[in-house]
């Protein structure tokens, strides 16, 4: 999808993690059955059937476990493409809106501004200059997570295939196990970073009054 258009080179990259996933099962399978005809001089949890069984499904998910992949990235897409369409401002739908980002910490510098009038001319421009800069950095980290939680997801869904692979032993199960959960987990974090920047755009276009600048200026920091 999406991702394929802006890195479309990791279609290759799939490919080529499908060889390696095979061979990576053959590997797996020769080794657990060295170690269960090696009778007392090691352990092993599997037996011939078993390794024979994992390594057919192992085998399966490697060609085709992919369609499972773009199916749990397909129901995560729902609410991250939900929040990416809200209009922070007016709470609702529209996938042409665009923030004045600029505006918005203009309005919190000029409604704080009006509430340090005890304060000398330079000594506002100061704490105004260095808000704009903090609140600035905290949008762009937010911005960066956002872009870095969608990265990941991309690179999980297109190194499934090594994952697969090591469903050929029991031994080895457990990092599939922890691949689903990690990429359970960023599917996740995804959609929440959207969330919450979508949020923290909101509180910038929510400054209608002096009354509110200095509670979402400290959210913001």
């Amino acid at each position: 999808g999406q991702f394929v258009q802006i890195f479309p080179v990791v279609v290759t990259f799939y490919k080529m993690f499908r060889v390696l996933g095979i061979g990576l099962i053959i590997l797996i399978s020769c080794y657990q059955l060295f170690k269960f005809f090696a009778g007392p001089l090691s352990e092993s949890k599997d037996t011939p059937g078993r390794i024979l069984v994992r390594s057919g499904i192992a085998a399966f998910l490697v060609f085709f476990g992919g369609y499972f992949i773009n199916w749990i990235v397909d129901i995560a897409k729902v609410p991250y493409d939900a929040f990416i369409k809200v209009d922070p401002v007016a709470g609702s739908g529209n996938p042409l809106f665009t923030y004045d980002l600029t505006a918005g910490i203009n309005d919190i510098l000029t409604v704080m501004g009006s509430e340090l009038t005890a304060f000398s001319v330079p000594a506002q421009l100061a704490f105004s200059f260095l808000l704009a800069i903090v609140i600035g950095w905290n949008l762009l980290k937010l911005i960066i997570e956002v872009a870095e939680r969608f990265l990941m997801v991309g690179v999980l869904a297109y190194a499934a295939p090594l994952t697969f692979a090591t469903l050929a032993s029991q031994a080895t199960s457990m990092i599939f196990s922890r691949y689903l959960q990690m990429f359970a987990g960023q599917c996740i974090l995804m959609t929440l970073s959207v969330w919450s920047l979508k949020v923290v755009l909101s509180g910038l276009g929510s400054i209608a009054s002096a009354g509110v600048a200095w509670p979402v200026a400290m959210i913001l920091i």
